[in-house]
């Protein structure tokens, strides 16, 4: 074992039962010898610094019951993050090309031996936390376990069986049935994460991790408490499918707890309650009492969780790329308009346009217009104005291209609508602002863009800027711990049910199982950029907070965009000069 400490992140590093290295965070507080512990191995396509916030919950909890804990999150071997990789997967996007099962299963494995061997922590009792489908190897690291060292399994938003969450996520793409048939898949994209399916679903198969049938064995196998955290939104899992799972087994030792989130959790109000849930769980199992709820210095996670990422070595982000694919798609046809077709999209933009209260003549500008839904959605709209002039400004030309072509389709022109496309990159400075003249608009949209740009508060003084005095801005963006799941299954049940003829004719309603894939990779590289601090979601009081800081007033917030809402919505107008 090895350990250091690299700005302030205090690191280990240990080998599994093959001589890989595996790296992991300690989190503690108190004496940690003999202290209870907690080990989160990390979820699909997440690294170790994704659940600092939980940690730090579990300390925050600890130390105010005046008790010590040893938290470890750890990469594990052939996936994201800093533990061991083949070297011909190492490249960007390659690093779970080698990834098994039956290997998480063992790295889970080497970090309690790692523990228990270890005479800095040698914990009396160890509890495993695992998050969505590490799930899956924590249910048979929990059948095989047989030391007596784990008192207990806590499984938050989890995936019952492999074959149940892999068709889920990949709109109905049965690997395993395929596998067991000789179909070979090869490479796939699940959920932002290249995997090659033949390698993982062939050692899946052989190590029986599955199936739901395999999944209820190794319940029968597992002795201690286990408690699951089902989120009442979450679309990824059938809440009766986890009663099913939990039925198999010593049933008096199982609980199922449902919280009011989806399956996104990390740093949000509703993440947060959650941990503390978390906490009380572990508390009650290694120390029999449940811990009061604590809610960590969340300041000091926030910093806590920059320098986390800036020990790494990020990968580079071609940004412009990256945009180009997700407004009108990898192979240039329907992109983000598979988005904008859903009902949850189409309910957002039409409140944004009654946000904005247009009236005759006036002079709009819709930032990040993407492919033009603002112009589409007023052409459609029965409160339209006359002579209004809508300026779309994006980065992205394939983009506005796309917009212009929907523009003229469109019945805008008929109805009053004149609009004219502006080729802008929105990453104001000091010294660069948004190409427009001061005081110049009487409105301005911008719908879904500020949690993607660096400076925020830089756009929206710019945006103050541009606006003439009462000038009206209407925004949006995705809030805290946005979750896709949900919009992405009712999305696509809508598409399948004939909105995507409706609304893109029926070139794309032949193809939308695999459009739609390619749409939700995308769609969660977002999520991940967000994660890596490059892009930044806001709950109500914070983007509010920034929204008057840059000079705005009479401020409203409300939640939109889906059941339940996955952004804040914001309207207020710019102050007198």
């Amino acid at each position: 074992m090895r350990s250091s400490t690299s700005s302030d992140v205090p690191i280990v590093e240990y080998l599994n039962a093959d001589g890989e290295s595996i790296r992991a965070i300690i989190d503690s507080c108190g004496d940690t010898r003999g202290a209870p512990a907690v080990v989160i191995p990390p979820a699909w396509g997440r690294t170790k610094e994704t659940l600092l916030p939980l940690a730090a919950t579990l300390v925050e909890a600890f130390r105010r019951a005046g008790q010590s804990i040893t938290v470890v999150r750890f990469d594990g071997t052939h996936r994201r993050g800093e533990s061991h990789i083949a070297p011909e997967f190492q490249g960007p996007g390659d690093e779970y090309l080698g990834f098994t099962f039956s290997k998480a299963v063992r790295d889970i494995q080497a970090t309690l031996d790692f523990l228990r061997d270890s005479p800095r922590f040698a914990p009396r009792s160890v509890v495993l936390v695992t998050f969505s489908l590490s799930a899956i190897e924590g249910r048979r690291a929990m059948a095989e376990e047989k030391s007596g060292l784990i008192c207990g399994w806590i499984s938050v938003v989890g995936m019952v069986d492999l074959q149940s969450a892999l068709k889920t996520i990949s709109g109905g793409v049965d690997y395993a049935f395929g596998l067991l048939r000789g179909v070979r898949f090869g490479r796939h994209e699940l959920v932002g994460v290249v995997a090659d399916m033949d390698r993982t679903g062939t050692d899946a198969l052989a190590a029986r991790l599955v199936f739901l049938a395999d999944a209820r064995q190794d319940m029968m196998e597992v002795k201690v408490p286990v408690t699951w955290i089902h989120g009442r939104h979450d679309a990824w899992m059938d809440i009766e499918r986890v009663r099913e799972l939990l039925s198999s087994g010593d049933t008096s030792k199982r609980r199922l707890l449902e919280v009011p989130t989806g399956h996104q959790l990390r740093s949000s109000r509703e993440a947060i309650e959650t941990f503390q849930l978390v906490a009380r769980e572990v508390g009650r199992m290694t120390l029999g009492r449940e811990l009061e709820p604590a809610i960590p210095n969340l300041q000091a996670v926030e910093r806590r969780g920059v320098a986390e990422r800036e020990r790494l070595k990020q990968p580079v982000v071609h940004l412009r790329h990256f945009w180009r694919d997700y407004l009108v798609g990898r192979k240039s046809t329907y992109g983000i308009q598979l988005l904008t077709a859903t009902e949850a999209y189409q309910r957002l933009m039409q409140r944004q346009i009654e946000l904005l209260c247009l009236r005759e003549s006036q002079k709009v500008a819709d930032l990040g217009t993407g492919v033009g839904d603002f112009v589409v959605k007023l052409s459609e709209s029965e409160r339209i104005c006359s002579s209004l002039t809508v300026h779309a400004f994006d980065f992205v030309s394939e983009g506005l291209r796309r917009a212009e072509l929907r523009s003229l389709r469109s019945a805008a022109n008929q109805r009053g609508v004149r609009s004219r496309l502006v080729l802008a990159d929105l990453e104001v400075s000091r010294r660069l602002g948004i190409p427009a003249a001061t005081g110049s608009y009487d409105a301005v949209l911008a719908s879904l863009l500020i949690g993607y740009l660096r400076e925020p508060q830089l756009v929206l003084e710019e945006i103050h800027r541009i606006l003439r005095p009462g000038g009206r801005l209407v925004l949006s963006t995705l809030k805290r711990d946005a979750d896709i799941s949900k919009i992405h299954v009712d999305g696509l049940q809508e598409l399948r049910m004939g909105r995507a003829s409706q609304a893109l004719g029926d070139g794309a309603a032949e193809q939308i199982d695999e459009l739609a894939r390619d749409f939700l990779n995308d769609a969660s590289r977002i999520l991940d950029l967000e994660e890596r601090g490059r892009f930044k979601f806001w709950d109500p009081q914070e983007i509010t907070a920034a929204v008057r800081q840059a000079g705005f007033r009479n401020i409203s917030a409300e939640l939109a965009f889906g059941d339940p809402p996955q952004a804040v919505l914001v309207a207020a107008e710019a102050s007198g000069s």
